[in-house]
């Protein structure tokens, strides 16, 4: 059975944490070459966190350099965090391709 986590106020990003209403912000090809300044804004219901867990928590206590902890001050910042789209199960089983038998093997998972 998958396990997701709700996401919390305080602390680092969680492996497995649930993310809901994510704004992410892509650059254009034109925007990377200088010859544009525009962004391309995709809003994302719902995003899962597959980065591993140590990483988060190095990332995190290393951008708030946690006092009295001796490990804080090493690089150990993530340029990014690798997220993965979830879809609702509504929307999931809505799809024609998702008959009963399919359904009945996602609902476990």
């Amino acid at each position: 059975m998958a396990k997701f986590i709700t996401a919390s106020a305080e602390g680092a990003v969680r492996q497995g944490e649930l993310l809901s209403d994510v704004l992410e912000i892509v650059p254009t090809p034109d925007f990377i070459t200088g010859e544009s300044q525009e962004l391309i804004s995709i809003q994302h219901e719902y995003l899962v966190v597959l980065s591993q867990d140590c990483d988060l928590d190095w990332d995190y206590r290393s951008r708030l350099q946690v006092a009295g902890d001796s490990t804080a001050s090493a690089p150990k910042q993530m340029a990014s965090i690798l997220l993965c789209k979830v879809d609702a199960a509504s929307e999931v089983r809505a799809r024609s391709a998702v008959n009963s038998t399919t359904w009945g093997r996602i609902r476990i998972n």
